[in-house]
C-alpha cells in the first residue's frame, strides 16, 4: 500500500512537471501552453510556421542588430523600464504615453514635436536651473526669476528659436549684452563666457575651474622655487 502511494505521488509529480513546462530563452523552440520565455521582451506564439519565443511585437519590443535578443524599439521613442520588463516612453526625450486608445508615446505638454524631436515652448515650458528642460530648445537657457525656457539677449526668439543677432561690429552685440561680442556675422559669448540663468553672458564654470587650477599650480611652482 505505502508503494503504491509512492509510486502515484511520483507519476502526479512528473503530471505536474510536464504541464509546468520549461523555462525557454530568445528563438527558443517552445510549447505555447505550457513553457515560459524568460529572455526580456519575449513570448511564445507562433510565426511563419515555427513556434519560439519571439519578441512581443504587440508591445513595442523588436530584435536587436545583433539578433540576439529583444530591445524597446527607439524608432517609436521606447526605452526599457528600470526592471527591464515593460517598454515604456522616453522621459529623457520628454516623450509621455497619450491617454487614447493608440498608446503611442506623444510630447510631453508644452514640448512641441519637430522633426521627431519633443522641443522646448521658448516662455512657456517650465524648468530647473540645473535640469535639463530646455536642452531641445537650442541656445535656450532656464531663466532663474521665471522658471520657464528663454532665450538669452544676444539671441532672441524666431518661431520657437533662439536666433543670433546678426552683426558686423561688438557695438551691436555689447548693447545688448557686455560680454558678447561679434564673431564672424553673428553676436556670442566672448571666449570662457556661457550663458547664465539670467540671460547674460558669464563666466563658464569650466573656465573658472581651470583657472583655479592654474592658479593652485602656479603657487605651488612658486613655493617649491622659494625652497630650493
Amino acid at each position: 500500500m505505502h508503494y503504491k502511494f509512492v509510486l502515484t505521488s511520483w507519476i502526479a509529480l512528473c503530471s505536474m512537471q510536464a504541464i509546468k513546462g520549461a523555462d525557454k530563452g530568445y528563438k527558443d523552440d517552445c510549447v505555447i501552453t505550457t513553457d515560459t520565455c524568460t529572455a526580456p521582451g519575449t513570448e511564445c506564439r507562433t510565426e511563419t510556421s515555427e513556434t519560439k519565443c519571439f519578441c512581443k511585437t504587440n508591445e513595442h519590443w523588436v530584435d536587436n542588430e545583433g539578433g540576439t535578443g529583444c530591445v524597446c524599439d527607439a524608432k517609436v521613442h521606447r526605452v526599457e523600464n528600470a526592471e527591464k520588463t515593460e517598454c515604456v516612453c522616453d522621459a529623457k526625450g520628454f516623450w509621455v504615453e497619450n491617454t487614447g486608445t493608440t498608446k503611442a508615446c506623444v510630447c510631453a505638454p508644452t514640448y512641441v514635436l519637430d522633426a521627431s524631436t519633443c522641443r522646448a515652448t521658448i516662455g512657456t515650458t517650465v524648468c530647473t536651473v540645473t535640469g535639463s528642460q530646455c536642452s531641445t530648445a537650442t541656445d535656450s537657457y532656464c531663466d532663474a526669476t521665471s522658471l520657464k525656457c528663454q532665450c538669452p539677449a544676444v539671441a532672441p526668439v524666431t518661431t520657437n528659436v533662439c536666433t543670433f543677432t546678426a552683426c558686423t561690429a561688438n557695438d551691436t552685440c555689447t548693447s545688448l549684452d557686455p560680454n558678447s561680442e561679434c564673431f564672424g556675422t553673428k553676436c556670442r559669448c566672448k571666449t570662457g563666457q556661457t550663458i547664465g540663468s539670467s540671460g547674460k553672458c558669464s563666466a563658464s564654470p569650466d573656465s573658472g575651474a581651470a583657472g583655479g587650477v592654474a592658479s593652485m599650480v602656479l603657487l605651488l611652482v612658486c613655493l617649491l622655487s622659494a625652497q630650493f
